[in-house]
């Protein structure tokens, strides 16, 4: 506790409706005085970059160290280099080595590619890449609602990167 300031933590940040995030981004930057906003979130690249951009970002491991590797990042990377040359056949491959019938892991991955291309977007600078990463982020959380198996969202992510506009028709 610190004295005459007020302290709000929101756990699982990236999970907040539309209208709660835009809510949080109002206060976010306008912030009351003498507040502190502490938002925890598993993965940067779920996290809205509006809400990102307004905040100091401090990356944990389990063991509260900083953490500089993300789970699956090899494997991500990999994955975009073979969705942007069509090479779909090994996609599914390592598709199949990683997930090793555990569908709960593709999360993992997908927060990953997002990170990953989140990270690709803030180095190139660049519209494309930050358009992907608004697209795929919004077909993955749509698709939680809408109950499509996670192995079928994640593929046609991947078979959408050189074209993510085909995904906008699932988007509205």
């Amino acid at each position: 506790m610190i004295p005459g300031w007020r302290i709000i933590l929101i756990d699982q940040v990236a999970d907040l409706n539309r209208f709660c995030a835009n809510s949080l981004l109002k206060s976010l930057e306008e912030p009351p005085q003498r507040t502190l906003f502490l938002l925890l979130c598993q993965s940067l690249g779920t996290l809205l970059p509006t809400i990102r951009s307004r905040c100091q970002i401090l990356s944990l491991n389990k063991e509260n160290e900083v953490a500089n590797e993300l789970p699956y990042r090899n494997e991500a990377t990999d994955l975009l280099q073979l969705a942007r040359q069509g090479n779909f056949s090994r996609i599914q491959q390592i598709c199949d080595r990683v997930i090793s019938g555990d569908k709960t892991v593709y999360d993992a991955l997908a927060t990953t590619l997002f990170d990953v291309i989140y990270q690709e977007a803030l180095i190139a600078n660049n519209g494309k890449s930050a358009e992907l990463w608004l697209t795929l982020t919004r077909f993955w959380g749509d698709s939680k609602t809408t109950h499509l198996d996670k192995q079928h969202a994640f593929l046609t992510m991947l078979t959408s990167v050189d074209n993510p506009s085909c995904l906008q028709s699932a988007l509205t």
